[in-house]
């Protein structure tokens, strides 16, 4: 398929708080919202956010792929710090984040398999990398096996592993966000609980986070031509809230995911797209609130 682009112009905002992963599903078929492919009639779709930080005024952008692939395809993550390795992988989806932040860089990764005996979007493998001035200060690789979560680490040059064990529904740190597109309880009201490892450069262990809602609200997002269904009074959005049973960094978030599909030449080509999220967050040094936004201003497939 040719590949198009469709450009939205839009205000700035968001940093991805859970940058040290931005949230990946294992979704079992029975939960709540069943999740579906979002690939399933095309192969790669991106998006790309700016992001604005009011702390400190900090601007950046965030852009998110996704990439299907057939089973006993290989994937080749290379982190420069770590040992670059080759995953041949069951037929699934490649999710990659790229944010770029003043003179940092993280990127972030996770495939997730989709179908797994009888589950859907089964985590199977994630990473993350930061690299400040072109620098590696921290790289991660990890990889799922049944509820367990085997790791390895480097934090400034010193290496370590570990394992982290799951229990019930659980994601990856770099998926959730977009397999949470797919869910069919949006309109009666999203209640969910789910667990995640989370394995960053100040802690490894097995969290809990909630995700819920049952608002619309508009978002304002001033679409460029080409889009089939611009509203000059916003994009109606449900807001979904996110957050974690213990104390973290980012202590909330707030995710908006367009009602109604974003189509392109009258094909709904993207469901439920991202349109926007904000992180609350603290100032580890004074305790201040602060947000960190991103807004969508570009998509492709």
């Amino acid at each position: 398929m040719k590949k198009k682009s469709i450009i939205l112009s839009i205000a700035v905002i968001t940093l991805v708080a859970i940058l040290a992963g931005i949230l990946t599903a294992c979704s079992r078929a029975t939960v709540q919202g069943q999740l579906a492919n979002l690939l399933k009639d095309h192969s790669h779709e991106k998006f790309v956010y700016e992001v604005s930080n009011t702390l400190d005024d900090t601007k950046g952008t965030y852009t998110v792929e996704m990439q299907a692939y057939d089973a006993d395809s290989n994937v080749t993550v290379d982190l420069d710090a770590l040992d670059a390795r080759t995953e041949k992988v069951k037929k699934g989806i490649l999710v990659t984040g790229l944010l770029e932040i003043g003179n940092t860089v993280f990127k972030t990764g996770c495939y997730y398999n989709l179908i797994q005996n009888s589950s859907f979007m089964v985590p199977c493998f994630s990473y993350r990398q930061q690299l400040t001035d072109n620098v590696t200060s921290f790289a991660m690789f990890g990889s799922y096996s049944g509820s367990k979560y085997s790791y390895e680490r480097i934090i400034d040059g010193t290496k370590s592993t570990g394992q982290i064990k799951l229990g019930g529904l659980y994601y990856d740190n770099n998926e959730f966000q977009q397999s949470l597109r797919s869910v069919t309880t949006f309109e009666s009201g999203l209640s969910l609980q789910f667990t995640m490892p989370l394995v960053s450069a100040k802690e490894a262990t097995s969290v809990t986070l909630f995700a819920a809602g049952s608002t619309i609200e508009k978002v304002h997002i001033p679409y460029a031509d080409g889009i089939d269904d611009y509203k000059e009074d916003g994009i109606s959005c449900y807001k979904i809230t996110l957050s974690r049973s213990t104390e973290v960094a980012s202590m909330s978030q707030q995710l908006y995911y367009a009602v109604e599909n974003q189509t392109y030449n009258d094909w709904p080509v993207f469901k439920n797209v991202l349109v926007k999220f904000v992180e609350h967050q603290n100032d580890p040094t004074d305790g201040k609130p602060y947000d960190v936004e991103y807004k969508l201003k570009e998509l492709s497939f």
